[in-house]
């Protein structure tokens, strides 16, 4: 669990004391009015401490308002980063034409090519840090009664104790929040996990299911499911979840879907963000996302520290979504929320292997509703990549999705171009 009394530009501090009591009682936050038994506490506290605990309002405010105070600093880094290029870039030039050849220091010319990226953070950190109402959050209560969200977790299913903890994760807060009568919308919590996994762990997930009851599904993928596509991995899945909330009558404009991985863990900011947005959301806002901090069991290793630069980048990722036709082409496939009509409307039946699944889905969304995104408040929670071995796996993945992106079809031509700019400068700032 983090618990440094230090704040860090992305980090989560000392634990607050909420406005409100944790009360045991009568509760059920599945999609029904109906009580179905006491939700008790002790059982979800498989941690002394799980780290979920400390993620609250309070904290994500400070975290906000901290960046907000450093802004004019990314003005000075940006600066600094240029002239420094710029100074690169004479020197290869001019030893270059000197010497008759362009000589080992063009090697150097590849740490050019993310300006253009860090000038859009740079926006990006101006935009979502000049006005603090369109940031952080409040105890403001939204009548969301008619409404209803769906936590939609896409597990592999073999990490159990990280799912687990997700789950809870959901459940504690949601709890909290519903019984302070901090929040009013019904909601469930989707699993989507493979059969042989499910089996494997029968035990488990019976646990769980125990544990929960109602407020808990398990959707099994049946092994023989295929689309027309033959989509395969995670968009199989997803697709197969929309099918499965169609037959549920779970596809109208007043459900929402919260989107997940296996390790997205959620705080009281979270929940209360999800509450604003829904309220808040008009009829031509489809969809919204917002910053991921990947601080689940910080220890300072190497491959730690190095995701702080992706939740940095978020900046330019919601900078670019915030536009009419998202220019940069950024996405996550977690802590994104949708209206289950649209995504039952595009659904996930690409073709190909669609590796970068996230990508193509926010692709032909847009293409569809250009001006449909709003910031989604609150934090979302992960784990960076435990070790270094795991992270160039990771990263290989991305590649391989982009690649697959890349010849995707349903992809327009001036996205690639993007994308291949993208892929290009990223790999080129670490050569």
């Amino acid at each position: 669990m983090i618990s440094s009394d230090k704040d860090n530009d992305f980090g989560i501090t000392k634990r607050v004391k909420l406005p409100y009591t944790l009360i045991r009682s009568d509760t059920n936050h599945v999609i029904s009015n109906q009580t179905q038994g006491s939700f008790d506490f002790s059982k979800i506290n498989t941690q002394l401490n799980p780290a979920y605990l400390d993620f609250s309002m309070e904290k994500y405010n400070e975290t906000i308002e901290a960046q907000s105070k450093r802004r004019f600093n990314r003005i000075y880094e940006l600066v600094a980063g240029e002239t420094a290029s710029i100074l690169v870039l004479y020197e290869v030039i001019n030893n270059g034409l000197s010497s008759g050849l362009i000589d080992k220091s063009l090697i150097s010319i590849p740490w050019l090519l993310p300006l253009p990226l860090l000038a859009a953070t740079t926006l990006g950190t101006f935009k979502f840090n000049n006005n603090k109402k369109d940031t952080t959050l409040s105890y403001e209560f939204y009548d969301n009664s008619d409404k209803i969200v769906i936590f939609n977790i896409a597990s592999q299913g073999n990490n159990i104790l990280t799912l687990k903890n997700s789950i809870e994760s959901v459940h504690f807060w949601y709890t909290a929040l519903s019984n302070s009568g901090k929040i009013n919308y019904k909601s469930e919590i989707d699993v989507i996990v493979e059969p042989e996994p499910y089996q494997k762990n029968i035990a488990f997930y019976t646990s769980l299911a125990e544990q929960f009851g109602e407020s808990l599904k398990f959707i099994v993928v049946p092994k023989e499911y295929t689309t027309s596509n033959n989509t395969k991995y995670k968009a199989r899945a997803l697709n197969f979840a929309v099918e499965d909330r169609r037959l549920r009558g779970l596809n109208s404009d007043n459900v929402w879907i919260y989107h997940q991985d296996e390790e997205t863990t959620v705080g009281e900011d979270t929940l209360i963000g999800i509450s604003e947005f829904i309220n808040k959301a008009d009829k031509n806002i489809k969809y919204g996302a917002g910053f991921i901090v990947y601080c689940l069991d910080w220890s300072l290793r190497p491959s730690q520290v190095q995701e702080m630069s992706r939740t940095n980048d978020d900046y330019r990722v919601l900078l670019s979504l915030s536009t009419k036709t998202n220019p940069l082409v950024g996405f996550h496939g977690s802590h994104f929320l949708i209206r289950s009509e649209i995504e039952d409307e595009i659904g996930w039946n690409f073709v190909r292997k669609a590796i970068a699944d996230d990508l193509i889905f926010e692709n032909s969304l847009r293409r569809r509703y250009p001006n449909s995104f709003m910031f989604l408040k609150g934090f979302a929670f992960e784990k960076a990549a435990s070790n270094l071995k795991e992270q160039v796996k990771q990263r290989r993945r991305w590649a391989l999705g982009l690649g697959d992106a890349l010849r995707n079809g349903e992809v327009s031509k001036t996205k690639k171009i993007v994308m291949t700019y993208s892929g290009v400068a990223w790999f080129g700032s670490i050569a």
